[in-house]
């Protein structure tokens, strides 16, 4: 009955059967990477691999989108852009836009994040995707995140060169957000629009941009200094200046960024503004000065421009690759789809066959094996008498020796058992025994074994692997308790990480004491996965 109860395991294995432990533990695992992502907790592809597949065959179709989206960002981050799009491109594809429980949200944020990449790399069609991305916020109900996304678009317009449609964009959004309760992300969008009108030499409504942006942004301290990293402000704004003949102001201004931005745009907008502004005043003394410098700045910008550039096409490498590596995934989930299918015919055909042929066996293997079992109790029973005996050894000579041919016996039978009946099948025994499983059970929970629970792993040792005990025994004077327990463990086929917490130990105590044991056992220089070949050697 138990081999039918393996082959019914597998055959759900096969067949993708999941139990309810096992989605509840993925989807937790999933909603774990999720969560290091939002708050920009670094995760690599292979961390995201295994619910990809897991959810590809077992998930909702909330689950599968989440999934390759996390996927996608992975390669993101990784500077994989073409295969973080395919990952996009297959999150959208799995969601189910009709089902009223659809993650709109979710769906939002993946378009989102397309619009970005096709935005940096300078790709058609981000437009289009962006407002993908505004209609799934608003029918998520999350308004917000909206009209964050519609911001992009402004983005969008203006690297473009069609400057009107982006201040259409900006007029649009200053009024939604304001009727939307965000008066201060309607100010910070008037920030935009007031460069753009300035550019554009409407100064009249510029400098209505201005003032709710320098009101009302946050930006600003009470001296109408603009928080660092923003001084490209200044440049606008003493434009704005110079046109309304503030001179003195501008310059002002001019020289504050100059001061205080750090970056090469600050350092040449200064230049140029201050070059701009000595011409108006007729200075062209200091107007060369200041345009030979912003000359010279416009270089630096240009070779920034340009390695920024190379690093965004760097993004892009190799794309066939990542198309060849694409489909040879979809011919690989092909290929074993189609050999789950021909292992479940084959395996359901056998059980058919193997059912009754395997209860006959089960009654007449369980009865052989009661009887090993009494004769490895009688070896342990009749060992003990002889130890007792020993200590009348001159009265019970005679008897001892009987009890030592009976022992003798004993083990030949023992040994012709496993010879003729359990033969090679000393592993899979050793797997199917209920004292094999309860010592995995406490490897699963990182559990420190109590002594009774050492006894029973010492009597698997003895059960299963007699001639490695007898090996042990030899060289137990050359170990320590945890060497010892280590050996043993790894010849029941745990890992190190949970030997580690059985042993309440470091992993890399593990590893030093497997150096030690091939140092001491075998005069050897080596590692964990060498001492346990050697110690699986021996059986």
């Amino acid at each position: 009955m138990k081999k039918l109860l393996y082959i019914l395991v597998i055959i759900m294995t096969v067949t993708g059967c999941v139990t309810d432990a096992k989605r509840t533990k993925m989807r937790s695992g999933l909603d774990s990477i999720n969560m290091r992502n939002r708050s920009d907790q670094p995760f690599t592809v292979e961390d995201v691999k295994p619910y990809v597949q897991f959810f590809d065959d077992h998930g909702t179709p909330n689950d599968r989108m989440l999934a390759h989206y996390l996927l996608g960002r992975a390669y993101y981050e990784h500077h994989e852009a073409p295969m973080a799009l395919q990952c996009y491109q297959q999150a959208i594809e799995h969601a189910d836009t009709t089902a009223t429980d659809c993650d709109y949200a979710q769906l939002s944020r993946v378009y989102g994040q397309m619009a970005d990449i096709y935005y940096q790399q300078n790709l058609p069609h981000h437009k289009d995707i962006r407002g993908k991305a505004v209609f799934y916020s608003q029918k998520s109900g999350d308004t917000l995140s909206a009209l964050f996304h519609y911001e992009q678009e402004a983005n969008d317009y203006e690297r473009n060169g069609n400057t009107d449609s982006a201040l259409l964009v900006i007029d649009s959004l200053i009024n939604w957000y304001d009727s939307h309760g965000y008066q201060q992300d309607a100010a910070i969008s008037s920030g935009r629009g007031f460069t753009i009108l300035v550019n554009q030499g409407n100064y009249s409504m510029a400098r209505k941009y201005m003032q709710l942006y320098e009101q009302g942004s946050g930006f600003f301290d009470k001296n109408g200094t603009i928080l660092p990293g923003r001084e490209i402000f200044y440049y606008f704004k003493s434009l704005l200046l110079i046109n309304e003949n503030k001179l003195d102001s501008a310059e002002y201004w001019l020289r504050k960024e100059l001061l205080d931005g750090n970056d090469f745009n600050n350092k040449n907008a200064a230049s140029k503004g201050l070059a701009f502004l000595y011409e108006k005043r007729q200075m062209p003394d200091s107007a060369m000065k200041y345009a030979l410098y912003s000359y010279a700045m416009n270089d630096s910008v240009y070779s920034q421009m340009t390695t920024n550039t190379v690093e965004q096409i760097h993004g892009m490498y190799n794309y066939t690759r990542h198309q060849n590596e694409a489909m040879k995934r979809t011919k690989e989930a092909t290929h074993e789809r189609m050999m789950k299918e021909t292992i479940f015919l084959v395996l359901c055909l056998f059980v058919i066959f193997s059912y009754m042929a395997i209860r006959r066996l089960v009654k007449k293997r369980k009865t052989e094996f009661l009887k090993y079992k009494e004769g490895v109790a009688m070896i342990a029973r009749q060992q003990a008498e002889v130890t007792l005996l020993r200590q009348h050894e001159q009265d019970y000579n005679q008897l001892i020796a009987e009890k030592e041919q009976q022992i003798e016996a004993q083990k030949k039978d023992i040994a012709q058992y496993r010879k003729t009946k359990i033969g090679d099948d000393t592993e899979k025994r050793l797997q199917e025994s209920k004292e094999y499983h309860d010592l995995m059970k406490l490897a699963v929970k990182g559990q420190v074994p109590t002594n009774k629970e050492w006894q029973m792993i010492d009597m698997l040792i003895i059960d299963h692997f007699p001639e490695f005990n007898d090996f042990m025994m030899s060289k137990r004077y050359l170990m320590n308790m945890k060497e010892y327990q280590t050996c043993i463990l790894f010849r029941l086929h745990l890992k190190p990480q949970d030997i580690s917490h059985m042993l309440s130990v470091s992993p890399a105590y593990i590893s030093k004491i497997c150096s030690e044991m091939m140092k001491k056992i075998y005069q050897e220089q080596g590692n964990a996965k060498q001492l346990i070949e050697k110690l699986n050697e021996i059986s």
